[in-house]
This record gives structure tokens, C-alpha cells and sequence, in this order.
């Protein structure tokens, strides 16, 4: 079996999510190719930045629960809905960037990116 025969349909065997990543090629005889090092690696920042950022949403909202049960103030209302609203928008992206190829995986991991610094910077340096 060759390699194009291997990468010849849509998709590529063994890909765990079912993502259709064709490739179109503007050269005849060269098929479908599963997505390179550099598209993997943005998809896995960003992916890694999104569970970081709902990880911090869910410490942000249990300090909140724990401190309006024992008596003392919490993080406030204001940085429980940045810190849910943020991660949100972070996995409703990732979600995108996750099923796309091409030049929309990098806008999508930029904008992670934007997201998680704007909610780390207003809440936590700000």
C-alpha cells in the first residue's frame, strides 16, 4: 500500500475525532493528507489554553460557593461571569478549531488566545 492509496478519501484512518480533513491539491495524483506538525501543535496550545481557563473558571466558582457558605467574600460576581463567559467562548472555539484545517485553525488559536489573556489580564493582573 503507498502512501496515496493510504491518504486517498476523506479523512485519514485512525483519526480519533472523524474530522474530514481533506486536502485539495493543485497538483493531479496528490490525494487527501492528514494535517501536519504545525497544525497539530496549534490545535493542541489551544487546546491546552482552553482546559487551563475552564480549569480556572471552576476553582473561580468554587471559591465563590465556599466563601458565600463559610462568611467570608469570594472572587464576586463580576469575575465568576468573566472567568464562565471566557471559558465558554474559549471551548465554543476550540470546538471550531478542532473540526476546521487550514488558515482558520490559526485565527481560532489566536482568538483562545486573546480570550485566555483578556480573562487572565482583567482579572488576575488587572
Amino acid at each position: 500500500m503507498s502512501r496515496d492509496d493510504r491518504f486517498s478519501g476523506p479523512g485519514w484512518p485512525g483519526d480519533p475525532a472523524g474530522r474530514n480533513e481533506t486536502y485539495v491539491s493543485p497538483y493531479p495524483g496528490v490525494g487527501a493528507r492528514p494535517p501536519g506538525r504545525a497544525l497539530r501543535l496549534l490545535r493542541g496550545v489551544s487546546g491546552a489554553l482552553t482546559a487551563g481557563l475552564c480549569v480556572l473558571a471552576l476553582v473561580v466558582v468554587g471559591a465563590q460557593v465556599v466563601g458565600g457558605r463559610w462568611d467570608f467574600p469570594g472572587p464576586g460576581a463580576e469575575s465568576v461571569t468573566v472567568h464562565v463567559l471566557g471559558a465558554v467562548g474559549a471551548l465554543v472555539v476550540q470546538w471550531f478549531v478542532d473540526r476546521r484545517s487550514g488558515p482558520i485553525v490559526l485565527a481560532g488559536a489566536v482568538l483562545v488566545t486573546v480570550i485566555v489573556a483578556a480573562v487572565l489580564w482583567t482579572q488576575w493582573w488587572g
